[in-house]
């Protein structure tokens, strides 16, 4: 072993002792999907000097969220460039060095909104799963990149392709992988087995929309709900049979993007409009509380945060607010945490008793969230904005990629870049 190698060789060791003791960020919204960080030595306050940036690697445009499992980091990309394909690329998560792309043909033409990947791809038991805006899922060794199977939902099942594409993410549950599919004449939503790609059941006939569905114990059976554009479901997630059903119609294909988000037995959906939804206790069972609540237009993107009976979002327009969760009661706002152009866009993420917070401009803050008010901790910069790749009148640069939480890390993306940072403590 040279000299020049030892320090690598050490380095990548602290790495992966750490990591050991800590959590991987497979799928979207991380772990238990519900978009909370509980890693503990986490920094408590940001370096004078900025983060420490662990590696930075090429990509190209796209929205989704990268994921991080085993020791491997995967993100979904595009190249519209001799020809439009998609991507799902693979970096080691220590070095950042390209472990291996896969590449396959998706036309983005006829997509309202979106020349490039928006669903987040999931990784379980060895296998990654990523869906394409075109409905396309493709099934992957997550070691090798070699193909396990794959579907087109378009050509197989008559799909219907949301206007702004197929973006909700997969979810995995058992031996199925649900998919927000969009098949006719009954596949709003479609389960196919994980390892196979076989086709187990399909329900509603919903118009898909972009929310990616979650999975809760609620009146005692496990649910998984799916948000369309035509109602919230709570279905049977080995049968496909439907618990409850509430309908609620959206005007546009950005009507439901937002994953439903789950409060003791509340469940809260923001999208154009707000709808609190009230779990049934003893059996699935669900009522709709308010459909306009605690307003109409709020943020397209910001799932909210619920602590101490309140939550915490972004109101359309306006800047993160605070909210009464029994009452709807706007307590405050706090401005300047969005990059200010008039649509608040940020991805909060709490971990401990503090939320990280990524805003649009590539700055990460670090703040409490409070009902007596919003302290900020500090921010720092991490990655520069990008001007998106679906149109050339997509406006101001933007990062609206949900980032990944992982041993100890933040990783994040651009439309050229992912960025890896240490959040240890101590570091």
């Amino acid at each position: 072993m040279t000299r020049t190698h030892f320090p690598v060789l050490v380095a990548t060791i602290c790495w992966l002792a750490v990591a050991a003791q800590a959590d991987d960020w497979p799928q979207w919204r991380g772990p238990n999907r519900d978009g909370v960080w509980r890693e503990t030595g986490i920094l408590e306050s940001f370096p004078a000097a900025g983060l420490t940036i662990r590696w930075r690697a090429s990509v190209g445009p796209g929205y989704s969220g990268v994921v991080v499992a085993r020791g491997r980091v995967y993100v979904s990309d595009c190249q519209l460039k001799p020809e439009s394909v998609e991507r799902l690329l693979c970096f080691d998560e220590v070095t950042g060095k390209a472990l291996w792309t896969y590449s396959y043909p998706c036309d983005y033409s006829g997509l309202y909104y979106g020349a490039c990947p928006y669903a987040t791809p999931i990784v379980n038991n060895g296998k990654v799963y990523v869906c394409s805006p075109k409905g396309h899922i493709h099934c992957l060794d997550a070691e090798t990149g070699s193909v396990i199977w794959q579907k087109d939902r378009a050509g197989e099942y008559d799909a219907i392709l949301p206007q702004c594409g197929c973006n909700s993410s997969p979810l995995i549950e058992g031996n199925l992988v649900l998919v927000m599919g969009g098949g006719r004449p009954d596949g709003c939503v479609m389960a196919f087995h994980k390892d196979t790609g076989r086709e187990v059941w399909s329900a509603l006939k919903d118009r898909p929309g972009g929310s990616s569905p979650v999975a809760i114990e609620a009146g005692g059976k496990r649910q998984v709900i799916f948000w369309t554009l035509d109602s919230v479901a709570s279905l049977d997630p080995a049968t496909g049979n439907v618990y409850w059903q509430v309908p609620t119609k959206s005007s546009n294909d950005g009507g439901a993007l937002t994953t439903p988000v789950v409060y003791k037995d509340l469940a809260l959906l923001v999208c154009e409009k707000a709808m609190l939804i009230k779990l049934a206790t003893e059996r699935p069972a669900a009522t709709l509380i308010s459909q306009t609540w605690p307003r109409k237009n709020i943020n397209t993107f910001v799932s909210p945060v619920f602590q101490d009976e309140h939550h915490y979002y972004s109101a359309y327009h306006d800047d993160l607010c605070c909210f009464e969760v029994a009452t709807g009661k706007q307590v405050w706002k706090a401005p300047g945490v969005s990059a200010g152009h008039g649509n608040a866009m940020f991805q909060m993420t709490p971990n401990g008793q503090l939320v990280f917070i990524l805003n649009e401009d590539g700055k990460l803050i670090l703040a409490r969230l409070a009902p007596e008010g919003y302290t900020e901790i500090g921010r720092t910069f991490l990655l520069e904005p990008t001007m998106g790749s679906w149109t050339p009148a997509s406006g101001r640069p933007k990062i609206w990629a949900q980032p990944a939480y992982a041993n100890g890390h933040i990783f994040v993306r651009s439309d050229k870049e992912v960025v890896c940072a240490s959040l240890e403590a101590n570091r």
